[in-house]
């Protein structure tokens, strides 16, 4: 398979390139999106389904997308709270047909190829997940109001570092050489793909794995050779996240 058609069948990446702390704002209002009594109807109806579906699903906060900017290499979020519920409940396309394209909760989420000090990169299955079960996925999550503010805003590069401490147990202070921002990657689903160098071993990062651990089992590969090996081996049982990461980090790579 080439690279471009790996991009386009699965993947729907916007803005690609390296992106620090500075390259990227936030703009936030604590307010929400004022649904009427008909959309909150809908809103409820799609989570009693999906919760028959998986009972062990429950609601919690995240960021929706607003509306997104890229202006002079810089890009901007136009950001208000949401919550995981009202996501899955104008997610349909029977929502979206109802009420309008403007009116569905596009939330903001982080993820991150992660590469070892002995250059392996890791992957693995999520031990539970809502809606790509049994997929190969990064590390990573939805970008989190409660714990992921800084300066009265979302701060993404602070999300994928708290993640990464909170999935695999390193410390983020004294285990991490380097974060950068890859581009974004979604138009409902909005994902900031990161790439993260550690100062540990893969041997050592395994070690330190939390016992109630996020992932089935993680696996490694070599990371120049093996990652788009992987991808053509195992293109379907990618999530398109975590597809569009990998590609967006082998592309970094092969511009060295």
């Amino acid at each position: 398979m080439k690279l471009n058609s790996l991009r386009q069948g699965r993947t729907q990446i916007v803005i690609e390139g390296k992106l620090l702390p500075e390259d990227i704002d936030c703009l936030y209002a604590s307010v929400r999106i004022p649904f009427d009594d008909h959309e909150r109807s809908y809103i409820e109806k799609g989570w009693n389904y999906e919760i028959t579906k998986e009972p062990s699903i429950f609601d919690a906060k995240l960021f929706h997308v607003k509306k997104r900017y890229f202006l002079q290499s810089r890009l901007l979020l136009d950001t208000c709270m949401s919550s995981f519920k009202e996501w899955v409940g104008t997610k349909s396309n029977i929502f979206k047909e109802s009420f309008g394209e403007d009116r569905f909760i596009k939330p903001l989420s982080v993820g991150t190829m992660i590469v070892t000090a002995d250059k392996k990169w890791i992957i693995g299955r999520r031990e539970k997940t809502y809606d790509y079960e049994d997929l190969y996925t990064l590390v990573g999550g939805y970008i989190d109001p409660d714990m992921d503010i800084v300066n009265s805003k979302p701060d993404p590069f602070f999300a994928i570092k708290r993640e990464i401490e909170e999935e695999t147990g390193i410390n983020q202070k004294h285990d991490i050489d380097s974060v950068m921002c890859l581009g974004l990657d979604g138009i409902d689903q909005h994902y900031l793909a990161f790439s993260t160098t550690l100062k540990i071993l893969y041997k050592e990062l395994i070690s330190n794995m939390p016992k109630e651990k996020e992932f089935i089992n993680l696996e490694a590969y070599d990371y120049k050779k093996r990652s788009i090996d992987f991808v053509t081996s195992n293109y379907t049982q990618l999530t398109p996240h975590t597809l569009a990461n990998i590609l967006m980090s082998y592309k970094l790579v092969m511009s060295k």
